[in-house]
């Protein structure tokens, strides 16, 4: 019980950082987002000043996390039309790590983040 106490409060702090904006123009900038901007834009952009480039698997896996926090409400957009987003962990070891143990942990650690974006609707709830 305490686990899942300490976890509901975690998911609420969680979600009190999120970037305050009503639902309705989230989803319009996120459309705007959708529309303006395919993988390869993307990449090109996030290429431009890095010395290991996101190419391939790791290219893939960044683009799909961006989306992921994107679906979530994650994503913050600026007041300079830029966005705000986080990397997945699995980017942090990419260097160290053949592919496919960098697929693996973020397939596990995808699973562990849609338990939290659970919870964090839970506790949404909770504090209706």
């Amino acid at each position: 019980m305490r686990c899942l106490a300490l976890a509901l409060v975690l998911a609420a702090a969680i979600d009190g950082c999120a970037a305050k904006m009503s639902k309705a123009e989230y989803a319009r900038k996120a459309e705007d987002f959708r529309n303006g901007h395919t993988k390869e834009q993307f990449l090109k952009e996030f290429n431009k000043d890095r010395k290991q480039k996101a190419t391939g698997a790791r290219g893939e896996r960044i683009w799909s996390y961006v989306n992921e926090q994107l679906d979530n409400g994650r994503l913050r957009f600026m007041e300079d039309n830029t966005i705000q987003y986080a990397l997945p962990i699995s980017d942090l070891v990419a260097p160290y790590l053949p592919e496919p143990a960098s697929n693996l942990l973020e397939a596990v650690l995808k699973v562990g983040r849609t338990a939290l974006y659970k919870l964090v609707s839970l506790a949404r709830l909770a504090a209706l």
